[in-house]
Order: structure tokens, then sequence, then C-alpha cells
């Protein structure tokens, strides 16, 4: 192979390598947005669970288990094999492909570093193929516990993962992904603020002049009809 042939098909390989890097951290940063909106609606102080002990108790509980079930999918395929039964999957491993063909000097120290996240997950990658993607009739008919998972770490996963990335892009002369994503005001934020209206709304029916007049204002409105 002539040199000229030899610098194209280097080039070709780094252009898929930042397509390949950049398309994972747009997978990625999807799950940071989600965090922000879990941190949103399940926050540590107490008052907020008592609002919705008020309104709706059974929904946010089940709704928890939604944010977890996906959270622990969103990991799991991010820590999939590169290629099962010659499918290539969008997954982290993938990234040790690349260290390989354009960096291979480095290619160790990436694959350390994935097998140290997928290890930390190890509890979380159980329960995807036990639980929830597939259900195991033993852990079921058992009630085996697999172990417990705390959002903290989500958290920490999802964050190790984010700087692998970013090493790969920096590797690569691209510039780091900022995992970051803004507060959806129609988000979480939207939903407890109308929670909170509610609650005024069912303090301000005590007064019956007042309450002469929402029920005027329940009627007239189109929303009645739901």
């Amino acid at each position: 192979m002539c040199l000229i042939e030899h610098a194209k098909k280097k080039a070709m390989e780094k252009e898929k390598a930042i397509k390949i890097t950049k398309a994972l951290a747009e997978e990625l940063n999807i799950c940071f947005h989600w965090i922000n909106e879990f941190n949103k609606i399940f926050p540590e102080e107490n008052l907020q669970y008592e609002l919705y002990n008020e309104t709706a108790p059974n929904f946010f509980s089940n709704l928890s288990k939604l944010y977890f079930d996906y959270f622990f999918l969103k990991i799991s395929r991010m820590l999939d094999p590169a290629v099962i039964n010659n499918y290539k999957n969008l997954s982290l491993y993938q990234l040790i492909e690349i260290a390989k063909e354009v960096f291979p000097n480095k290619k160790n120290e990436i694959k350390d570093e994935i097998n140290l996240i997928k290890k930390e997950a190890s509890t979380i990658l159980t329960a995807r193929n036990k639980l929830i993607s597939h259900k195991d009739l033993n852990v079921t008919l058992n009630n085996d516990n697999l172990g417990k998972t705390e959002f903290a770490d989500i958290e920490s996963i999802t964050l190790k993962m984010s700087k692998v990335i970013n090493k790969i892009l920096e590797l690569l002369g691209e510039p780091q992904y900022s995992f970051v994503w803004l507060i959806d005001i129609h988000g979480a934020s939207s939903l407890i603020q109308s929670l909170k209206q509610s609650s005024y709304y069912n303090d301000l029916c005590l007064d019956p002049e007042l309450y002469n007049k929402i029920e005027k204002v329940e009627r007239e409105s189109k929303y009645n009809k739901l």
C-alpha cells in the first residue's frame, strides 16, 4: 500500500472514530437530561414528598421505578459488547476498537477504564438481564435479592462514562463534549409548580365566597369535560 493510500485509510478510520464517539456522547447526554429531571422530582428534602402524598402517591412511586428501569437499560446498553453475533452495538466497547486502530498505545488504558465502569455497574447489568429485559424464573420464584443500587451510583457511573468518552475525543483532537442539559421549564419543574398550585387551590376552596367564584371558573373551563 502506497503512502497516499495509507494516509487516506487512516483519515477514514479517524473520521469514523469521531462519528462513533460523538454518537456515544449524544446517546449518554440524554441520560444526563433525565438525571436532572429525576433530581427535580425526587429531591432529598421531605416537604416535596408530602405534596406527592396529598396528590398522587401511587403515581410517583411507580414513576420512580420507571426512572430506575430507564437508567438501568441505558447504562446496560452503553456497556454491551462491541459486537454480538456479527451485529455491532453503539457501546463504550467500541472505544476500545477505536483505540486499537487509531492510538494502539492507549488501548489497554481505555479497556481498563471501561471494565472498571462495568464492574461498578455489575448489579445494574444483572438486574437488566434477570428482571427488566427478561424475567428470570428462578430469581422470581426464590425472590432473590440481586443487590442494591442507589441513585448516587447511577450518577457516578454515567459521570465516569462521560469522562472516558471525552478522553477519546481529546485523543482524536476533537473538542470535549459538554454533558449538560438545561433545566426543562416545561418538564419536572412545571409539574411541581402545578402540584403546588393545586394545593393552594384546595386551601382557597375552604373560603365559601372564593369557592363560588372558583366553581364558576370550573364550570366555564373547557377542561371541565375531562
